[in-house]
């Protein structure tokens, strides 16, 4: 069993991994054989996949010794389920956090009694080594109910009393808190204040096994080491208090202009050229005129608003994940629906290839503001600029060396972990 003070210093990070993936399960094997025995993933992460591919690929591999961290609260997808389960049987109906009818909230002892046993199970695991809250500062977002400060930690309170119970009769090992409000200034209404987190686990134990925090931190994101936690930073308060750090998105910062990613991706753009590439566009307008024609439809291509959008905006989408979002909700099902639920291969193939590109095209944007970020971080002589490693990996040192203890990176690929495992152990 992995010793919560002897853990590699980047994590496996499993918010989009999935069991179904051979590339994601040979990545995680590989950071496992490199040397990475810290693991971190979410009961809501693809709707509990994650937990299952760690579950599998841990239980195949016994060798390997690792630290497994999850998370609960989160009521979505699959939970949803599970929520209106446990209500019929009377319980985790009070104290619910409601977002929407497909988002809720809660970290009811009725409702992480659930979590935990379903996380075990699909870990494959009897004990979970660190079991955190997830973002409970979604508390501050009800619609329904009034909100207090007093009652936000009355509820972290109430958690922590059964967590420990969970640790006595041996179902996890340590426990915490995931929030991305942690490293704001507690002077703000809506945040999570650390002093008062850990005077509720005090008021729980004087012996608490209340012993992980994790937050954003990167490049952009990086209250975590500003003294807005009366006199001390967040990392600083932990440090004294003997609580771990964790950090996540460490890759993907959020700005005033959006969505930043500190990777660039020079190798997969090379090939990319405007004036050609519009080609590639116009091939599959081509398809989908041709088959409004054969459906002997009146409308014109440029009447559907995901094509309007397209034709303005497919070469300057600034996330991969915003192109994802954007074939996957609007683009596809148009497709599906002028085909009548079967697009013939030929055709697939030019639209396919639109959606690469546009994949393409978003990391070329994001390259772009990676650059410009890794000459301000030069300049302000936070990196090097004599130093050639790739800027994740640049990036993740920085924050080792700003005093985080561990950082959780999305390695969904054997490439990403080659790139980052000379920073798993101390050099």
């Amino acid at each position: 069993m992995a010793n919560l003070h002897s853990l590699s210093r980047i994590g496996f990070g499993g918010y989009r991994v999935s069991a179904d993936s051979k590339e994601h399960y040979d990545a995680l094997l590989y950071a496992l054989a490199s040397g990475c025995n810290l693991i971190d993933t979410s009961a809501n992460y693809m709707n509990g996949e994650s937990e299952k591919l760690i579950g599998k690929v841990l239980r195949q591999n016994p060798q390997y010794d690792s630290f497994v961290m999850t998370k609960a609260g989160y009521i979505q997808g699959h939970n949803l389920i599970v929520l209106e389960d446990l209500n019929k049987r009377g319980l985790a109906k009070d104290d619910l956090v409601f977002l929407s009818d497909q988002r809720k909230y809660s970290i009811h002892p009725d409702f992480l009694n659930e979590q935990v046993e379903l996380s075990c199970k699909r870990l494959q695991r009897k004990c979970i080594d660190g079991f955190l809250l997830h973002n409970p500062e979604y508390y501050f977002e009800q619609q329904e109910s009034e909100i207090s400060q007093e009652d936000y930690y009355v509820r972290i309170k109430r958690a922590f009393q059964f967590l420990e119970e969970k640790v006595s009769e041996g179902k996890i090992r340590y426990y915490g808190i995931s929030s991305n409000t942690f490293p704001l200034s507690t002077l703000r209404e809506n945040t999570t204040n650390l002093h008062k987190v850990l005077d509720a686990a005090d008021e729980v134990t004087s012996d608490s096994h209340f012993k992980l925090i994790q937050f954003p931190f990167n490049l952009v994101e990086n209250e975590a080491i500003k003294p807005l936690h009366g006199n001390s930073s967040l990392i600083e308060l932990a440090k004294a208090r003997n609580v771990v750090t964790f950090s996540n998105r460490p890759l993907n910062a959020n700005t005033d202009s959006g969505a930043l990613r500190i990777a660039t991706y020079e190798e997969y753009i090379q090939q990319l050229n405007e004036e050609d590439d519009w080609g590639v566009f116009y091939d599959s307008l081509k398809l989908i005129r041709s088959q409004l024609q054969k459906s002997k439809l009146d409308n014109d291509v440029m009447d559907f608003t995901v094509i309007r959008y397209l034709n303005e905006n497919w070469m300057k989408i600034s996330t991969p994940e915003a192109v994802i979002q954007i074939f996957s909700e609007h683009f596809f099902p148009l497709l599906y629906q002028l085909y009548e639920g079967s697009v013939p291969e030929q055709d697939m193939r030019f639209h396919l290839k639109l959606y690469e590109y546009s994949l393409l095209y978003s990391k070329k944007s994001m390259t772009h503001k990676a650059i410009v970020l890794q000459r301000e971080m030069i300049r302000k002589g936070i990196i090097g600029k004599d130093d050639t490693r790739s800027l994740p990996v640049i990036a993740c040192e920085t924050y080792i060396n700003s005093g985080i203890d561990h950082v959780l990176v999305g390695m969904r690929n054997t490439k990403y972990v080659d790139g980052l495992k000379t920073l798993f152990w101390p050099y």
